[in-house]
């Protein structure tokens, strides 16, 4: 935990808040906070600042905080991807928060097993939220990114997608076998950075031809098959640096 995003229910009055439970545990036990130490914390979507430590064990921690430094710019990046199997979907999502997606589209793509829509992440929004969460705490973000499931494949690509995406921009289709390496491409000075990462067993043919003909450009991450938490940190740091360099 690099940064305490405050939590609503958290505040006791003001300038005072009493984080308990698993975070409360990790602050007195694993970052050793205790009483007069200073912490970074943040608002989500909101300022950072600082936090003095009031109180601490390891039920309850109580910080007084003040906000007044203006948080990192939010990024141009936003991530399509296949929904993984469930034990890799919670990694992921911490993983592309951290790296400063500002939205997450969860896709159904063929080859993904309708059972992965049941799981928990996915319908219970307090878990996705806490992951979220847990992303914005390492990377010391305070902009909270959107997570949006997308059922159906094609109604989204033909009739909603240009419309979360924007004109302009840049749209990348991870595809092994593709020649043309995302380290290489040339990015657009504005616009939506996307990146669509395919289910373990890949796009098929005709979701590569649509997502195509709607403007996604097919590149390479390197010259073998990557598991899909690797491919979409790979992408995402790939565009991130990309992206970074050209200011």
């Amino acid at each position: 935990m690099n940064l305490l995003l405050v939590r609503d229910q958290e505040w006791q009055d003001d300038d005072t808040i009493a984080v308990t439970g698993d975070r409360a545990r990790h602050l007195f036990e694993v970052l050793e906070c205790r009483p007069g130490d200073d912490i970074r914390v943040g608002k989500p979507n909101g300022f950072l600042g600082r936090g003095r430590i009031l109180a601490a064990d390891r039920s309850e921690v109580r910080v007084a905080c003040r906000f007044d430094a203006p948080p990192p710019p939010a990024r141009r990046l936003e991530l399509l991807m296949a929904v993984p199997r469930p034990k890799v979907l919670g990694r992921v999502v911490e993983q592309a928060v951290s790296l400063g997606v500002s939205r997450l589209h969860l896709l159904r793509a063929w080859f993904v097993e309708k059972s992965y829509l049941k799981c928990d992440l996915l319908n219970h929004p307090e878990r996705m939220e806490e992951r979220v969460w847990r992303g914005l705490e390492v990377s010391g973000r305070t902009h909270v990114p959107e997570v949006l499931i997308h059922p159906l494949f094609r109604p989204f690509v033909e009739d909603d997608l240009d419309r979360h995406l924007g004109k302009g921009g840049g749209r990348f289709l991870a595809h092994p076998g593709s020649e043309t390496p995302l380290g290489r491409v040339p990015l657009p000075a504005e616009g939506v950075l996307a990146l669509a990462i395919g289910p373990e067993r890949g796009w098929t043919a005709f979701e590569v031809e649509l997502l195509t003909a709607h403007g996604f450009q097919a590149v390479s991450l390197g010259d073998g098959v990557l598991r899909v938490e690797t491919a979409a940190v790979a992408g995402l740091a790939l565009l991130a640096a990309a992206d970074a360099s050209r200011s």
